[in-house]
């Protein structure tokens, strides 16, 4: 099935090791602007290039939805807003989900809370005990700040709201797990679904990497988002990165399996003596790079923690290390 004629995607680069963000467009009257990218000249100059590809500048844009906070999806909403500012216009309202508000209200507040949770995940881990340097918070916020800032008007939105666009209605369908915020979009009179990253069709969605703001496991609930996804069976998924998906129900049954394939060969992979986070990440990802470490880590941890709850890993801290082994035998 074909997309409506007011529907375009804007690839925005990154810089980043997932690729290029899929900003959408979508014509009509209010024009609407879904994710933005993240903030860089190269970020910027690609979506003057392909909103004038429409007949269109960044001061048509009226209303911009964010699917969830992480800079590469809403790092140039306030880079937006200005340059409407500065030719006179009222700005565009940005919309985001009121899980992930304080991400784009205060940028520099969640950068460095989120550098300390990062550090904080990897000391906890065991990356010291194997003779790895940490992270230092600094050098992580150092990375990030340039990416996005703050904006000074924000609306919080909530599952069910409700946007009128240029293909009629899109309703928030709230998909926490990605990130608590996470949100998809959907248009239920065209069968379109923006899925930001909650679903991708050939990558998986990171959904541990906010571990430090869910109550439960960040895994869990991600897993339970996909699941209430199915109802959209027949859409078509437009993501956050790479390829248009067009089955997404099967696209749902491959990332739960890959999940459960995760757990069985970290289950096989326990033993009775403990290991560290650190140490089990390397079974289950092999040898990644010092830029994928946090992304390994927070997955590792919440794979253990849903093995402890099926009874399958004893869970203990060590030193202040968080272990993982076989369960004692009853």
């Amino acid at each position: 099935m074909s997309l409506p004629r007011e529907v375009h995607c804007v690839p925005l680069p990154t810089g980043l090791p997932v690729g290029p963000v899929n900003a959408y467009l979508i014509d009509g009257d209010p024009i609407t602007l879904v994710d933005t990218g993240l903030k860089s000249d190269e970020s910027w100059q690609a979506l003057q290039h392909h909103l004038a590809q429409t007949g269109h500048t960044v001061a048509d844009v009226r209303q911009i939805l964010i699917t969830h906070g992480h800079v590469d999806h809403a790092g140039q909403a306030a880079r937006i807003v200005a340059a409407q500012k500065t030719e006179g216009l009222t700005p565009a309202q940005v919309y985001i989900h009121t899980g992930d508000l304080e991400r784009v209200s205060d940028y520099d507040a969640y950068m460095e809370a989120r550098a300390d949770a990062y550090v904080r995940v990897a000391r906890e881990s065991g990356v010291s005990q194997s003779g790895l340097m940490l992270p230092s918070p600094s050098m992580i916020i150092r990375y990030f700040r340039g990416m996005g800032e703050s904006l000074e008007s924000v609306v919080g939105i909530n599952d069910g709201t409700s946007f009128n666009t240029g293909i009629g209605p899109l309703e928030a369908v709230w998909t926490p797990g990605h990130s608590f915020g996470s949100t998809c979009y959907v248009s239920r009179e065209h069968g379109l679904l923006f899925s930001g990253d909650h679903v991708l069709s050939d990558i998986s969605s990171n959904p541990s990497i906010d571990f430090d703001s869910f109550q439960d496991i960040a895994m869990l609930v991600y897993l339970r988002s996909l699941e209430r996804l199915r109802e959209f069976d027949g859409y078509t998924v437009l993501p956050g990165h790479r390829d248009i998906i067009r089955r997404l129900v099967s696209r749902i049954d491959e990332l739960i399996d890959d999940y459960e394939r995760k757990f069985d060969q970290a289950r096989q992979a326990l033993r009775p003596t403990p290991l560290s986070v650190y140490q089990m990440s390397r079974v289950l990802y092999g040898d990644y790079g010092f830029g994928q470490m946090i992304l390994a880590l927070a997955e590792t941890n919440d794979i253990l923690k849903v093995l402890e709850r099926r009874g399958q890993a004893r869970l203990e801290v060590k030193s202040g290390v968080l272990t993982a082994r076989l369960p004692d035998t009853v």
